[in-house]
């Protein structure tokens, strides 16, 4: 499913999914060439884990993925069940409090859009709490025919399909901007312009 350039070169910091179960850790890539994810998502306003220079060592070490909210842990979950190994997540894979770090990685954000592997959209989530994934329960009905012959159904809401934009709850009918959050977000207009393929996880299906 990959349509990103063969061997696309990585920015320095990546995150290595290929461990084992529960631990992932940081890793300087020395530009080396390999497939990989990215997580476009709202950070909002929870307070995020981060690289900085005072935890780099730590995260070069392996982290518990247990620390990370539900959309990071979701997103590092997906991404190695697809047998993707890495996965950029800018507030770790960017040094945050270095300028140095910043100049050199933000000079080079279209390609981490264009030569990844694949885009991870948490759509419908406001912050790092909401994660990829929401509950879906099925609605059920029982009874019985005229001839006593019973019987139960299975069935879902109407899904709204109104996902290519982000329309008014006057235009709709319903709030469709609190359905797809990350829509709104004017940044990024240019993860979903430049990547290759981008899998939004929506607040009912996935597209």
């Amino acid at each position: 499913f990959c349509n990103s350039p063969a061997n696309p070169i990585l920015l320095c910091w990546v995150i290595d999914v290929s461990l084992e179960d529960g631990v992932v850790r940081l890793v300087e890539t020395k530009r080396m060439p390999a497939s990989t994810s990215w997580l476009s998502y709202c950070w909002g306003k929870t307070q995020i884990i981060t690289t900085t220079k005072s935890t780099l060592a730590a995260y070069l070490e392996p982290i518990p993925i247990d620390v990370f909210l539900n959309t990071f842990r979701d997103a590092v979950l997906f991404t190695r069940r697809l047998g993707i190994w890495y996965i950029w997540i800018d507030p770790l894979c960017i040094i945050q409090d270095s300028r140095r770090d910043w100049d050199t990685e933000s000079t080079k954000m279209s390609g981490i859009y264009s030569n990844a592997c694949l885009t991870i959209a948490a759509t419908h989530s406001h912050d790092g709490h909401g994660g990829l994934f929401r509950p879906a329960p099925d609605i059920h009905l029982t009874g019985s025919t005229p001839p006593g012959e019973e019987y139960m159904l299975f069935f879902r809401k109407r899904i709204d399909h109104h996902h290519g934009a982000i329309l008014t709850a006057r235009e709709t009918g319903h709030a469709t901007i609190d359905h797809y959050t990350l829509l709104a977000r004017s940044w990024v207009y240019q993860e979903r312009m430049l990547s290759t393929q981008v899998l939004h996880f929506g607040y009912h299906e996935l597209w």
